[in-house]
């Protein structure tokens, strides 16, 4: 299996004002990764963060045949999204203290459950996507500007994957609670992969505040017309159970420690990957909130 390779967009500017800017996709073979490689500069010596860096990418919309957006996702999540959910950090310069050092940071948005893995029968089919959206925030004073992206398209001929099974959408939700309140994201999609979520207090933030039994999602669960078919379940903390099962030489690492990854069967080998999710059309997720925040609820979906 031989893979092709197509450039989108080599050097474009994100401009100093907030912006957006389409990209038109001309996917004429099945796609599994798309990879998108920001460049920039530190305009100053003084304390700034990767976060702050990542954050001048607001948002990710893909817009396909079958939806505008279709797919939606923040550009400091989708950064999170791959060590949460599938043990790979994306890569990131390290800081220094010296102006105008250049900076850069690379991260794929997967159409694939399996990004690293051409073999597997996943990617966004031939002729689907039709174009690709970033938002940029203005930039900030005293941390990072010049700003310029790549966007490459990885897949395979349509011999090798001729009718693939999938393809991952992400169902962006922003919604504002307060505790013990039952927050609802509808969605539609064939396969329910996981639950990924932000909150704007993080398990640090909680634990230095001696609350010890409370996390900013109290629970969650999947629901059929209001009906709960799995769950309540409760949240797992960052850096524990999600992480074992794919840390080897070092931990993946994360921008915040404020997100979090239900795995319902995204990374399976064998059998079906997530939860039929097409016997109901009226598909909820519902979360009861431990703390007032701000919330970000993804369901992680495999659409086809």
């Amino acid at each position: 299996m031989g893979l092709i390779w197509a450039l989108v967009e080599q050097q474009r500017s994100a401009g100093t004002a907030a912006t957006t800017l389409s990209s038109v996709l001309n996917t004429t073979f099945p796609v599994h990764n798309m990879h998108i490689d920001v460049y920039s500069q530190k305009i100053s010596t003084g304390a700034s963060s990767n976060l702050v860096e990542v954050q001048k990418l607001q948002e990710i919309h893909l817009n396909t045949t079958s939806g505008t957006p279709e797919s939606s996702i923040r550009g400091q999540d989708l950064a999170d999204f791959h060590p949460t959910a599938l043990g790979i950090s994306p890569f990131i310069t390290v800081l220094t203290a010296v102006s105008t050092d250049p900076m850069f940071f690379a991260m794929t948005y997967p159409f694939s459950p399996f990004p690293n893995d051409p073999t597997e029968p996943f990617a966004m089919p031939a002729n689907r996507a039709t174009t690709f959206e970033m938002q940029f925030i203005a930039d900030i004073a005293g941390t990072f500007n010049t700003y310029t992206y790549d966007l490459t398209l990885e897949g395979t001929s349509v011999t090798d994957k001729p009718n693939p099974k999938g393809y991952i959408k992400f169902v962006r939700d922003e919604q504002t609670g307060v505790v013990g309140q039952a927050l609802f994201t509808r969605f539609v999609a064939n396969r329910l992969l996981g639950i990924f979520n932000f909150q704007t207090t993080g398990f640090d933030g909680l634990a230095a505040a001696a609350a010890v039994n409370v996390t900013s999602i109290r629970t969650q669960e999947l629901t059929f017309s209001r009906n709960t078919v799995y769950g309540p379940f409760t949240p797992q903390r960052a850096g524990a159970l999600q992480f074992l099962p794919m840390i080897t030489a070092s931990p993946p690492i994360q921008l915040v420690n404020a997100t979090h990854f239900h795995n319902l069967g995204i990374n399976n080998r064998v059998g079906n990957l997530g939860v039929d999710v097409t016997r109901d059309a009226n598909t909820e997720i519902r979360t009861v909130a431990g703390a007032a925040n701000a919330y970000r609820t993804y369901p992680v979906c495999l659409v086809q």
